[in-house]
């Protein structure tokens, strides 16, 4: 069987695909390309794409100089880090807002009083589902007389309903808050 051929005969749907070129089908095709030389901006049929326009470069338009303490790209070894999609302190604000209220009437410091500001480092990790990781909980304080509201931020924290903000869901987060805050 021969390949139809494309200037006289239309393939049909029985037509079978050939594993080859056929020759004569190819001479057909080019036989009918056409004969005009390309267009082209050159005088002896190449383009100009390339040359010299004669135009003096500025210094705004040269290309930097490489720089010697340019970082080199290429892939670095190490545990990856996933950063959350809202910046840590809009995380810390989110967070001081659901929790102040409650550990401000709960956790007081021995006189009776609200601890002064910033004594208790509240630190816990937010997991891709907006929950908190019970796990990684800790309060802690550098002032021996807080310890015990420490403590109780701790226990007041661990039973409030937190939730991380909207923007952290799906990336984990490691949040550290002082207790109390002054903004």
């Amino acid at each position: 069987m021969r390949a139809p051929s494309l200037a006289t005969e239309a393939p049909t749907a029985e037509a079978a695909v050939a594993a080859t070129a056929d020759p004569v089908a190819l001479g057909e095709i080019v036989y009918a390309a056409p004969r005009e030389k390309p267009k082209s901006t050159g005088g002896d049929g190449s383009t100009l794409v390339g040359t010299d326009t004669g135009v003096a470069k500025t210094e705004e338009e040269a290309p930097p100089a490489p720089s010697a303490a340019a970082p080199k790209s290429g892939m670095v070894a190490g545990a990856p880090e996933f950063q959350p999609a809202l910046s840590t302190p809009a995380i810390e604000r989110a967070a001081r807002e659901q929790i102040y209220w409650a550990l401000s009437k709960k956790c007081v410091g021995p006189d009776g009083k609200p601890p002064p500001a910033d004594t208790i480092a509240l630190v816990f990790t937010i997991r891709p589902d907006g929950s908190i990781d019970p796990a990684s909980v800790a309060a802690t304080t550098d002032d021996k007389r807080y310890e015990a509201t420490a403590e109780c931020v701790l226990r007041e924290f661990s039973a409030l309903p937190f939730r991380g903000p909207t923007a952290t869901l799906h990336t984990t987060a490691r949040i550290m808050v002082t207790w109390p805050s002054v903004d």
